[in-house]
């Protein structure tokens, strides 16, 4: 996970997560997103003409109808996917790869979050009701995930290990020793 934000969908946040994605990388890239114009008008603001090449894909999808013997109002009828009719894939900016435009990948690290962060799953005491706690769980689940755990499909290697940013897999300690949990250095 190269970035990422606590917020809303806002304009704001578009700036601050594709800003902060900038800054993260070199060289020219292939950005994907859903069709939600905030993400082009932050692509514009912050890339210059030849640095990036943007697809949105967009998905349609019917309403999904209950089966008859299940109450529209149950919890089986509102967490259910609608089924999907359509993805579009479009040129935003510059000159994507259709081959490569997707977004399955973020979906699917969507999920991994959500399965490995407790504070995601609503209706349960888990779910964050401040979001100073639902930010700081979110650090921790991503240096976990980018310093400690170990990936399959990098040989077991962790994504930080992958990147060159350390040479050896951490610990709970390396992790909690990090000066990031402090309160100075969280207001910093």
């Amino acid at each position: 996970m190269i970035s990422w934000v606590v917020s809303d969908r806002s304009q704001e946040a578009a700036d601050a997560i594709i800003a902060d994605l900038k800054s993260r990388i070199t060289g020219r890239i292939q950005l994907n997103s859903d069709g939600l114009p905030l993400y082009l008008e932050a692509v514009v603001k912050t890339f210059r003409a030849g640095e990036v090449d943007h697809a949105e894909i967009v998905k349609k999808y019917a309403s999904s109808k209950p089966p008859a013997d299940v109450s529209p109002n149950s919890a089986a009828s509102r967490y259910s996917p609608g089924r999907l009719l359509s993805i579009e894939k479009r040129v935003a900016l510059g000159d994507p790869n259709a081959d490569r435009a997707s977004t399955s990948y973020m979906e699917r690290c969507n999920l991994t979050i959500r399965m490995q962060n407790r504070r995601f799953t609503r209706l349960t005491n888990a779910f964050s009701k401040k979001l100073q706690n639902h930010a700081l769980m979110l650090a921790i689940t991503m240096v976990y995930y980018n310093f400690c755990r170990k990936h399959q499909s990098l040989g077991g290697k962790t994504p930080a290990m992958a990147a060159g940013l350390t040479n050896y897999r951490w610990t709970a300690s390396d992790m909690l020793a990090l000066d990031m949990w402090s309160d100075a250095a969280a207001a910093a």
